[in-house]
C-alpha cells in the first residue's frame, strides 16, 4: 500500500505526547466526526480528545502488528496492538 508509512506515522503520532496533546496538530489531523475506541473499550469523541490534558505516554513504538485493511477507495481500517509501559507500584 503506497500510503502505509504515512498512515503508520499518523497513527503513531497519537501515541507521542508532543503530538497527542498539541491541539493545533489534532485540529488539523482529526476528522470532524472522529471518535476512537480506547484501550479500555470506552469511546472518546473528537472534542474529548482535543481537551485532554497533556500527560506522559509510555507507548511502545513502532506499534505491534500494525495492519491496514482497505474498506473502500477512501476508507481504511487500521489495527494494531498497543503496548504501554506503566510504572510499577511498590508494595
Amino acid at each position: 500500500m503506497e500510503n502505509y508509512t504515512e498512515l503508520q506515522t499518523l497513527e503513531e503520532s497519537m501515541w507521542r505526547a508532543e503530538t497527542r496533546f498539541d491541539k493545533e496538530y489534532l485540529e488539523k489531523t482529526l476528522a470532524l466526526d472522529f471518535f476512537e475506541f480506547g484501550r479500555s473499550g470506552r469511546v472518546y469523541t473528537r472534542e474529548q480528545i482535543l481537551n485532554t490534558p497533556s500527560q506522559e505516554i509510555k507507548a511502545v513504538l513502532p506499534l505491534k502488528n500494525f495492519e491496514i485493511k482497505k474498506v473502500t477507495d477512501e476508507v481504511v481500517l487500521i489495527t494494531y496492538i498497543s503496548e504501554v509501559q506503566y510504572e510499577e507500584l511498590e508494595v
